[in-house]
């Protein structure tokens, strides 16, 4: 389950910032959405928003959240980024507390392109942009191509998986993925590439794979998909997820980007 985000995200705010300073910049338009589909945000509503039992924002039905009108008429979601937006007394709602749910940034795109709507980030904060529909409909056909782009791969006896470090990440991304991680219910996680081949062939073509688990080590499919989904807007490439308990070896190859508590032993086996 999600839960809002009690530490300000700084990266994305920053990347916002930058945005807001030099519109025109492709690269900085491009990195303030990459951190917001990245990053858990959070909406508000008028208190009779009953969620799904995994705390989810229920699907097929209207839901009661803020609608803002920006300057030219257009409709926009509003959504913020952290717990400190919501309280900015420039807020709408006055800085006073209000019902609120945590979303995932791209399921927040999602939810705003399937209801033709921009998206108002921080509205009355200093760090604050509007994303017009044109934008929010073209993010969410590069999240729909991601999510239709993975696929669960099937490990057997026969199979072989060779892994090696990975590029490094900048540090504010790692900053922002490990928080990310954290909120999301992750304990552990170690970023990789692998490579797929059998007894007879040598490793060739190399996928970036991140492993996570909670404190036993373990990752249900909610999990490994946050962690996946996450770290692929975070460096533009695609990625697999695993639970760290199916590969500790991965602790052999790179140095974890998240460590809370002790490393859950798992016995390193042969996949």
């Amino acid at each position: 389950m999600r839960t809002i985000p009690e530490e300000p995200n700084h990266t994305l705010r920053y990347a916002m910032r930058l945005l807001r300073e030099d519109p025109s910049r492709d690269d900085v338009h491009r990195a303030a959405v990459n951190r917001l589909l990245a990053s858990t945000m959070v909406v508000t509503h008028d208190g009779t928003l009953e969620l799904e039992e995994d705390g989810s924002l229920p699907k097929g039905q209207a839901l009661p959240l803020g609608i803002w009108r920006d300057g030219d008429g257009a409709f926009q979601l509003t959504a913020f980024t952290d717990a400190d937006a919501l309280a900015d007394p420039a807020a709408p709602m006055g800085g006073d507390p209000m019902p609120a749910v945590a979303i995932a940034g791209d399921d927040l795109i999602v939810l705003a392109a399937s209801n033709s709507v921009g998206l108002h980030i921080n509205p009355g904060c200093a760090d604050s942009i509007s994303l017009p529909i044109v934008v929010i409909r073209q993010a969410a056909d590069r999240i729909t191509r991601l999510r239709e782009a993975a696929a669960v791969r099937v490990f057997d006896d026969s199979t072989l998986i060779t892994l090696r470090t990975t590029d490094e990440l900048d540090p504010e991304l790692v900053a922002l993925f490990v928080q990310e991680l954290r909120g999301r219910g992750a304990h552990v996680a170690y970023i990789a590439e692998y490579s797929l081949h059998d007894r007879r062939s040598e490793a060739a073509e190399f996928t970036q794979i991140i492993v996570v688990g909670d404190e036993n080590g373990a990752a249900g499919h909610e999990l490994r998909e946050d962690a996946r989904t996450v770290l692929a807007y975070l460096t533009g490439r695609p990625t697999d997820s695993v639970a760290f308990a199916s590969m500790p070896q991965v602790q052999n190859v790179v140095e974890p980007v998240m460590v809370d508590g002790e490393v859950p032993y798992v016995a390193t086996g042969i996949v």
